[in-house]
């Protein structure tokens, strides 16, 4: 397939032409050649590496710069976050272009981001949620955000660094006995720095604020802490969204600020 807003993509539910014009924030343009029809027969392609052999890209974007990119119904989505390994190897004609497949896309395509910019940080955050059991009346669970670096370069000083978790009516965080821990036994995990980030809220948000001068090039920071189903919730499931505020530490790339972790529970 070549021109993604000439030539039809043919695979259900998103047949059709993808404008080069929608694409994700994260983005600055989409390629007029170079597209490939998708088709997750197996629907368990999420999380695969998919490899492209590119046309000449040398008039549109630095290698540095490509990113494979796929059509989700109603944009083209990045699906090279990280440099590196899921960056074009070249921008001449054959060169490999690699990305990180995700679930609802139908076709894949070749974007730019904007210029790399040396010097800044990027950070990205990952949730995990085990169940734990009931105790007191209670469904209790172990929370553990993990809060890393990924351009190797330390953060600005001068920018906050500021995490978030939405709320919701079926749970709450029960951080106070947490802010000084340094284990999270439903992860059997030890080396939590709690004590490195302040905690606040407002009526829809948990937030914690990075307290160190510095977050350091490629370092991991470890949040950990237990949350409670809320008694009369009912039995189902939800999303635990967290987020890294857009701008903290002084970055600029903003497509891979955000996490979500799903689990079924059951409140008493």
């Amino acid at each position: 397939m070549g021109d993604p807003s000439g030539n039809l993509d043919p695979t259900l539910p998103n047949a059709g032409a993808h404008a080069v014009s929608s694409f994700g924030t994260d983005l600055l343009a989409v390629s007029p050649i170079g597209q490939w029809d998708w088709q997750d027969v197996s629907g368990n392609a999420a999380g695969m590496t998919v490899t492209a052999s590119i046309p000449d890209m040398t008039s549109f974007s630095s290698p540095e710069n490509l990113r494979l990119v796929g059509w989700n119904g109603s944009e083209w989505q990045n699906l090279s976050l990280v440099q590196g390994s899921l960056a074009a190897n070249s921008n001449v004609e054959n060169s490999t272009l690699e990305g990180t497949m995700v679930s609802g896309i139908t076709a894949i395509g070749i974007g730019k981001v904007l210029n790399v910019v040396t010097g800044v940080p990027d950070l990205n955050p990952a949730i995990e949620v085990v169940p734990g059991s009931g105790i007191a009346g209670s469904v209790r669970m172990g929370i553990l955000l993990n809060i890393k670096e990924l351009l190797g370069s330390n953060s600005d000083p001068t920018e906050q660094i500021i995490v978030t978790v939405s709320k919701s009516i079926y749970y709450t965080m029960n951080w106070p006995d947490f802010a000084t821990a340094t284990s999270l036994p439903y992860f059997d995990f030890t080396g939590l720095e709690n004590s490195d980030w302040t905690f606040s809220e407002t009526g829809s948000l948990y937030i914690w604020t990075y307290n160190k001068p510095v977050f350091n090039a490629n370092d991991i920071s470890n949040i950990g802490f237990e949350g409670t189903w809320n008694a009369g919730t009912g039995t189902g499931t939800n999303n635990f969204t967290v987020t890294i505020v857009n701008g903290s530490g002084g970055e600029v790339r903003f497509g891979n600020n955000v996490d979500v972790a799903r689990i079924r529970y059951t409140a008493p």
